[in-house]
């Protein structure tokens, strides 16, 4: 499940839910407390479709999925509470490897950006809670960009700010709509699955597969 690289990597950018840190579970267990208390049931489907997407497409598949009869928003609202719970009493879960692949990149002169459907705010709450400093040299988070992942625009967007074409640019990803919006930007993706294991499409656009976040250093 590899393919090389044929172009000079400068810069790493970062998803954040399932990729650096283990909250997509959570975030999983905070949708069905938000069905059981709003009367709907969301399947590991729909799950699984969500992971990955900002708010704006997460708005457009409870339409689509509920016909107006589940209010995403109020849906999004019981989700995170219970996710600020979760990280208030536990801390953020870090993956395996992240510190140590920071100090690589930092020791090796890689720049670093951060590319998630999450709010700025949150994401520096995150990494706060998981004691972590947020040292990226660009982010692009939540609804700064309006056409979510699958689309590349979050990606293009974050080479564009790091001042590096595309194809100079690593994208870590876990979710499907991730490691497409990457490829379609014209990076080169690793991704570390989290809840779901790629098939031969996305192995496919794949420049890697790593098992943990310590096995990218190899492929830089």
């Amino acid at each position: 499940m590899e393919r090389k690289s044929g172009h000079k990597i400068d810069a790493v950018i970062f998803d954040m839910d399932g990729l650096m840190f283990d909250t997509e579970r959570v975030a999983a267990r905070g949708w069905k407390r938000a069905g059981e208390q709003l009367g709907f049931t969301i399947s590991e489907n729909e799950l699984r479709q969500m992971r990955g997407r900002n708010v704006i497409a997460g708005r457009a598949l409870f339409q689509e999925w509920y016909q107006g009869r589940i209010s995403y928003d109020e849906a999004r609202s019981v989700r995170t509470a219970y996710v600020t719970e979760y990280i208030e009493k536990e801390g953020t879960p870090v993956k395996e490897g992240l510190p140590e692949l920071f100090k690589f990149l930092k020791e090796k002169g890689y720049r670093k950006a951060i590319a998630t459907s999450t709010q700025r705010e949150t994401a520096e709450w995150y990494f706060s809670h998981a004691s972590l400093p947020f040292n990226f040299e660009e982010s692009v988070c939540g609804t700064e960009i309006k056409k979510g992942k699958p689309a590349p625009d979050v990606f293009v967007a974050a080479a564009e700010k790091l001042g590096l074409p595309p194809e100079r640019c690593l994208v870590l990803e876990d979710s499907f709509s991730g490691v497409r919006a990457g490829a379609a930007a014209g990076c080169s993706v690793i991704m570390v699955p989290d809840l779901q294991e790629p098939d031969e499409e996305i192995s496919s656009l794949c420049l890697a597969v790593c098992r943990t976040l310590r096995e990218v250093p190899s492929y830089l």
